[in-house]
C-alpha cells in the first residue's frame, strides 16, 4: 500500500473575489475505488491520530502552504501583479 497523505483543494472565484479553501482529505490506495480520496471525517481524525497531528498543525500547515508557497510563488513569478502578500487586494480568503 504507496503513503497516506493530506490534500487541501482552493478554489479562487472570480467573480467574487473569494478565495475558498476546502475541507481537507485523505488521499491513499486504499480509496481506489473512490477516486483515491475521502473527506470522512473519521478517516482525517484516523489520518490524525496515527501522524500525531492536532487542528492546530493542520491550520498552521494550511497557512503555510497558502501564504508561504503558493502566494509566495505566484507574486514572484507574475511580477507584473499590483498585489503582494501585504496587499492582496479585495480577495476574501475562506476556509470551509
Amino acid at each position: 500500500m504507496g503513503v497516506d497523505s493530506l490534500r487541501y483543494t482552493s478554489i479562487y472565484y472570480l467573480e467574487s473575489d473569494k478565495l475558498i479553501i476546502k475541507h481537507p482529505e485523505v488521499v491513499s490506495e486504499k480509496y481506489r475505488n473512490n477516486d483515491y480520496s475521502t473527506n470522512d471525517p473519521k478517516e482525517i481524525a484516523k489520518f490524525m491520530e496515527k501522524h500525531h497531528l492536532t487542528e492546530e498543525d493542520l491550520a498552521k500547515y494550511q497557512d503555510y502552504f497558502l501564504y508561504e508557497k503558493v502566494l509566495t510563488d505566484w507574486f514572484e513569478h507574475n511580477p507584473k501583479s499590483h498585489f503582494s502578500l501585504d496587499d492582496l487586494g479585495k480577495v476574501e480568503i475562506v476556509k470551509e
